[in-house]
């Protein structure tokens, strides 16, 4: 089951079903050479901030996801994990967060062989 999640993460990674994200700023801080202030809205890209955060952007690979995997600690040590941002995050995360994983599988049926 948490291969099926890192395999969920990793596609929603890849294409995030929402493409842009709005937030309001509590607090100023600086953002890169952009001064925000309280209340300004940030309208966020969520394929951009998903293609900069993560090592071989382009490749599909849920090990990144994967703490058990060897890649989990080497070739994606440095991703920003904190950085998928699918859901939101913070004090608004999406509620559908657990949804993908939260139904049991049906197990397989197999047509009768011809007799």
């Amino acid at each position: 089951m948490k291969y099926l999640a890192a395999v969920v993460k990793e596609c929603l990674r890849i294409a995030p079903p929402v493409e842009f994200g709005l937030r309001e700023a509590t607090e100023s801080f600086q953002l890169n050479k952009y001064q925000v202030e309280p209340g300004q809205l940030l309208l966020t890209h969520y394929p951009s901030v998903h293609k900069h955060a993560f090592a071989d952007s382009n490749e599909f690979d849920p090990d990144r996801w994967y703490e058990e995997s060897a890649a989990y600690n080497t070739k994606y040590a440095n991703d920003q994990r904190n950085a998928f941002l699918t859901f939101s995050g913070g004090g608004r995360l999406c509620a559908g967060l657990k949804v993908p994983l939260s139904f049991p599988l049906p197990p397989p049926s197999f047509p009768p062989p011809d007799t």
